[in-house]
């Protein structure tokens, strides 16, 4: 029947047809792009018949699709039902099925671009959507006693708002120096319903980095908690500080009059000083982790933060009924977008608690909660799965990791402990930031998974740029509406890493037929040796190996090598071993003799240096190796 249907289909199109060709075969289960089949490529061999790419977009969630249940009448039903076609430039016929299917999910991407542009695509016009529709519901809570519905958190984010207003006039950028805690989720909201930039500024960092992120961003006012200070040494940085406790001091009548009355009726133009909220608007300035160097400030639009949120959220379907567990701070973007505007903008109930380290209290917030999901990082989770039982995480369903590489070895431990798949996602600040996501019903183990929809992916050669052939590693870019406006005031650096919409991430990767792709290191963690480049990522996971511990104990790194150009150092911890098991381990592995470091070259370290997020600070260790 295959073969009849191609043939019919052949002469068709010889006759002077169209032939409109459905090349995954079937009705996506995910919402993904799946693997396209290679029928079309039969129907158009030696036929000089160009082969027209076209992208049918906004199909996911219609009664046409799996989302949700069966494809059929569903609730709500939406007619009618808005659904684009985007047509691509003719491909000659000779083009492969991997290749149309690169084509088509680029269509996707620049379609994404364009309705993340509408007009009231924003996160405040979104926001006083969602908060008016479900005024009494529970939305968040906090371990310092704190719970509120949208309702009280919209009314106290005006009142705020309405405070700080006459103080900050002429001000654009505002810091927020505050926990993982209600506070700090309606400062931020404060900000954003006044038509302000947040820049969540990072408490754990060095006086220098926030000296520089400070003066980067023109920052005059940081709003903080007196009950936080206290607790943290008060940094010295040239601001007036705005305390919480102070700014919402003695409310009378007529002001909670004002703020209940804006709250039920009053426009996102009108909470903003009288300027439309526009898609394009910087909503928040995050800076960079600084692993590698000076923190470079990420300007991400209301678009951007948005098109992430539907993404993410068309095919993590999360809902009224489940609640995230939220530790990790609100200045890194996994934070910021899912454990702050995603559950906020999609009515998800979060529990915040400021210290994801304080692992026994994380662990009693899920079971006091009955906390269904969990976004962190693989470090912290791995210090929970130490300390918890089977019953502390008998509410939870949904583990999703970021930040750093998920090991298998740990994904699979998790599982048999406490049945639940832990799931990967990848992205970076500059994509605001998740570009990946493994599925329950869609994933691979070693994979982070395949591009949200709207997000397409190129792997290209680091040097030239071309595409590389399907399961070849190469430079990963990615393009979306998810990708960041630019550096703050750094022109020559945006244009290093931005080409026509495509975002350099500076990682190399590969993709299968199905799009799950498969990081190998990033292109600054690689050694050249001798003229061949050794990854630092894939050693670590060697050595890690070797170790036998659950617990993360060494990392490579690069020094100059007088003669080769550079060597490879390895910085471990007690609990690695001594480095000629180490070394002796690899070999058994078969590992090439380039990849092996000298024993000479281990660095004995108390603890591996880690951000506040979990990842590992990278310029630390280079410091510590450079020192010794």
């Amino acid at each position: 029947a295959l073969a009849k249907s191609l043939k019919g289909a052949r002469e068709a199109m010889e006759a002077g047809g169209i032939i409109a060709i459905f090349p995954e075969g079937e009705l996506t289960k995910n919402g993904n792009l799946m693997k396209f089949n290679k029928g079309f490529e039969k129907i158009a061999k030696n036929s000089n018949c160009p082969i027209i790419p076209a992208h049918i977009g906004n199909l996911w969630g219609s009664i046409f699709s799996f989302k949700n249940g069966s494809p059929g009448l569903k609730r709500p039903c939406k007619f009618p039902y808005p659904v684009s076609v985007r047509f691509g430039k003719p491909l000659a016929s000779t083009t492969s099925a991997a290749e149309a299917r690169r084509v088509i999910a680029e269509l996707g991407a620049e379609y994404a671009i364009e309705k993340s542009q509408l007009p009231r695509q924003t996160l405040n016009h979104t926001f006083l959507r969602q908060a008016r529709g479900h005024w009494f519901r529970p939305i968040a809570s906090d371990t310092l006693g704190n719970r509120s519905t949208y309702g009280k958190l919209l009314i106290g984010s005006i009142a705020l708002a309405n405070r700080i207003k006459p103080i900050i006039k002429g001000q654009k950028n505002i810091g927020i120096y505050m926990p993982t805690s209600l506070g700090g989720v309606v400062a931020n909201l404060a900000m954003s319903i006044s038509g302000k930039t947040a820049v969540n500024l990072n408490w754990t960092a060095s006086s220098e980095a926030m000296q520089s992120a400070i003066k980067q961003s023109r920052i005059k006012y940081v709003i903080t908690s007196r009950r936080f200070m206290q607790k943290i040494e008060q940094p010295d940085i040239p601001t007036r500080w705005l305390y919480l406790e102070d700014l919402l001091k003695n409310l009378g009548h007529i002001e909670r009059f004002r703020a209940i009355r804006a709250a039920l009726f009053a426009s996102p133009k009108h909470l903003a000083g009288g300027r439309e909220p526009q898609p394009s608007d910087t909503a928040a300035i995050i800076f960079s982790s600084g692993t590698t160097g000076t923190p470079k400030g990420v300007m991400l639009s209301h678009a951007n933060l948005l098109a992430n949120i539907d993404s993410v959220q068309s095919v993590q379907a999360f809902n009224k009924n489940d609640a995230l567990c939220g530790t990790l701070p609100l200045f890194h973007a996994f934070a910021y977008l899912g454990l702050f505007w995603w559950p906020l903008l999609k009515g998800i109930r979060v529990a915040y608690h400021p210290n994801p380290l304080q692992t026994s209290r994380v662990i009693r917030l899920i079971r006091e909660e009955k906390l269904t999901a969990l976004l962190t990082t693989p470090t912290f989770l791995q210090n929970y799965m130490r300390k918890a039982s089977a019953q502390d995480f008998q509410t939870l369903e949904t583990v999703i990791t970021g930040g750093e590489k998920l090991r298998p070895e740990l994904a699979k431990h998790f599982n048999e402990h406490f049945g639940i798949q832990p799931l990967e996602g990848y992205g970076c600040t500059e994509l605001s930031p998740v570009a990946l996501l493994s599925l329950k019903n869609g994933n691979r183990v070693g994979s982070a998974g395949q591009p949200l929809p709207g997000v397409a992916v190129r792997i290209v050669d680091p040097e030239t740029r071309e595409t590389r052939p399907e399961g070849e590693e190469g430079l990963m870019l990615v393009k979306g509406p998810n990708v960041m406006q630019g550096y703050l005031d750094q022109p020559q650096k945006t244009d290093e890493v931005l080409r026509d919409g495509w975002y350099n991430t500076g990682d190399i990767a590969r993709m299968d037929p199905n799009g799950f792709v498969t990081l190998t290191g990033r292109l600054s963690r690689f050694s050249k040796i001798a003229g061949e480049m050794v990854p630092h990522g894939m050693i670590e996971e060697a050595l890690q190996r070797a170790t036998r511990s659950d617990m993360p104990c060494v990392a490579v790194v690069s020094t100059v090598d007088s003669k080769k150009g550079e060597q490879l150092a390895v910085c471990y911890t007690p609990e690695a071993g001594e480095p000629q098991k180490l070394i002796a381990k690899l070999r058994e592995l078969k590992l090439p003799n380039l990849w092996i470091p000298r024993a000479g070259n281990f660095l004995r370290i108390p603890e591996l240096p880690l951000l506040a997020t979990g990842k590992l600070d990278l310029r630390a260790l280079n410091a510590f190796v450079q020192q010794g």
